[in-house]
């Protein structure tokens, strides 16, 4: 009987051990909270201009942006009319607290893919991407997207075949909350 106690106490001493050992488990803080003001239901409309990527011509659609649970990242899924067809995607946006950097990744039902980073300054997201189009060529484009008010954003992007020479304004809209 002893040495059951003996050996229960042990067990007890153990798990506290392990349990005072295991380390605490990270919060979403005030990056990932940002994030929040474009959780919802949007609709939008714009225009783009003739460039490597599209030809020129009206883009609506619906955005919606979800929180994952942990509140840590947002997932975007689109779906959209455009000078190309009808373009259906998923995004991912996170934080990246050792780097200190806004990043996601994308992909469309047209065979688009890439990733970037975000830069926020005030109401204003800078959005710089490298990926693949729909043609399978390289893209590059820069989006700032300015939160007008927690119903209201606008968009304006910049597209480039090399990284390096910009077509600037080759698509702006607006984003409308529902």
């Amino acid at each position: 009987m002893k040495l059951m106690v003996h050996v229960g106490a042990v067990v007890c001493v153990g798990v506290a051990a392990v349990s005072a050992q295991t380390p605490a488990v990270q919060k979403p803080g005030a990056e990932q909270k940002k994030l929040e003001a474009f959780v919802g239901t949007w609709t939008y409309e714009g225009e783009s201009k003739a460039n490597p990527f599209s030809p020129a011509g009206k883009v609506t659609g619906t955005d919606i942006y979800e929180m994952l649970p942990g509140g840590f990242f947002v997932t975007h899924h689109w779906d959209e009319k455009n000078p190309i067809g009808s373009v259906k995607g998923v995004e991912t946006w996170g934080y990246d607290p050792s780097k200190k950097a806004y990043a996601y990744n994308y992909y469309t039902s047209v065979g688009e893919m890439g990733s970037g980073t975000i830069a926020v300054s005030g109401n204003t997201w800078t959005f710089s991407s490298s990926g693949v189009a729909f043609d399978g060529k390289r893209a590059w484009s820069k989006c700032t997207t300015t939160i007008v008010s927690p119903t209201s954003l606008t968009v304006s992007c910049d597209a480039s075949i090399d990284g390096k020479t910009w077509s600037p304004g080759v698509f702006t809209g607006k984003w409308t909350k529902k």
